[in-house]
This record gives structure tokens, sequence and C-alpha cells, in this order.
């Protein structure tokens, strides 16, 4: 009995450690991002994989260039979205919202600025192979052929957003799960109150929001 109670406390640690370590990588994320973000507006160059970046664009595609979905146990779970913007003339691939290109008009141009805040990743495979031929189709038109796709990296906008889903998705995990526990905790479930009864479903469904949330957010850790 007391080596389950032991191997108990040691399961709820790790997940409280765990879940606190999701919840603080976003956080320290969005720390580093404000405070060492490179601003490329103007030289797109100086960027590399692992750099908190910002800019501000004027020009992009209205509509993604590539997506790419995700399931779990057939049930869709989340899909990327990614856009082609210009940075003094040079093509950068920006992972982003679903409604991301409506910032530009037809002509793809907005006068005022598009705002971007993330940080730098790297491709995977089935990526590179796609935006080496887009970028060569880009090429075309007169674009430079130094850009951001034909190195296989690119701009994750989505940064800032999904460190605050996961924030969120600790808060409701914990709020469930200190919910239920502190439900009357001394008195057995089949002699609960209808205020007890509810205080437990509002929790189990706290619990349950936060984990679809977390599964969710994981989608886009990478």
């Amino acid at each position: 009995m007391r080596k389950n109670k032991v191997v108990s406390v040691i399961c709820i640690v790790l997940c409280v450690v765990g879940l606190i370590a999701f919840m603080g990588s976003g956080l320290v994320e969005m720390i580093l991002l404000f405070a060492r973000g490179k601003d490329f507006t103007n030289n797109p160059d100086a960027i590399q994989k692992g750099d908190f970046a910002k800019a501000t664009i004027y020009s992009g595609t209205q509509g993604p260039v590539y997506e790419i979905s995700h399931t779990e146990s057939g049930i869709p779970v989340g899909t990327e979205y990614y856009y082609v913007v210009w940075a003094n003339d040079e093509m950068i691939l920006v992972r982003a919202g679903k409604l991301f290109g409506k910032k530009f008009a037809l002509n793809g141009y907005n006068p005022y600025g598009v705002k971007l805040f993330g940080k730098i990743k790297k491709m995977d495979s089935a990526m590179e192979i796609d935006m080496n031929r887009l970028a060569k189709e880009m090429q075309e038109y007169g674009y430079t052929s130094n850009s951001l796709a034909i190195r296989h990296v690119y701009f994750d906008n989505l940064l800032i957003p999904q460190a605050m889903l996961r924030l969120i998705v600790g808060f409701l995990i914990f709020g469930g799960v200190a919910l239920m526990l502190t439900n009357g905790k001394d008195v057995p479930m089949q002699d609960y109150t209808q205020g007890m009864k509810v205080k437990a479903g509002i929790g189990f469904g706290l619990l349950l929001a936060g984990l679809l949330l977390g599964l969710y957010t994981t989608t886009f850790l990478f």
C-alpha cells in the first residue's frame, strides 16, 4: 500500500513538473522574442535557423501556398498554413493562421505593413522539396535566389499565440484537477450533493478542455 502511494506521488510530481515545463517554455520563448528578436525587415539574409525574429512586411500571398493537416487516430487535430511574403525583395515562407492572407489586398500589398513576430525554424524534408520547386518558380519572376525558402528555413509567426495557448492549457488542467481534488474529498461519490456534482462536472470539463487543447498545441511545437 505504501509503495503504491509513493509511486502515485512520483507520478503526480512528474506530471506537474512536465505541465509547468510545457507552460514555461512558451513564456520563455515570448520573453526571448521581445528581448533578442532580430528585425530583418531590411536584411533578411542576416537571420539563421533558431533566431527569434520580427519584421514589417508589405507584400504577401492572399492564400496559403502550402498546407499540412494533422490527425490523431483519424480525427483532425489541426492544419498548418504557410504563406509567401517578401522582405527587401526576398521570398520568405511564413507559418501563420488561416486568415493571415486576408491582411493583403488583391494585388498582394498592404500599405500599412503587417507585423511578424516569431522564430526561424527548419523545414522537414517533404517541405524542402516543395519549397525548392516554388522558389525556382519565383526566381523566374525575378526574385532573389538567396531566399529563405531555398535555405530550407521558415518564419514561424505562430510563436506568440501558441505560447499563450500553452499557458491556457496549464491553467485549465490545474484548475480542473484542483476542483476535482477539493470537491468533497471525504465524501463518497455516490453521496455527492447537487452542488458537488456540478463542481465535479466543471472540474472534469476544464481538465478535458485542457487535454484537448494541449493535443492541438503540440501540433505546432516543431
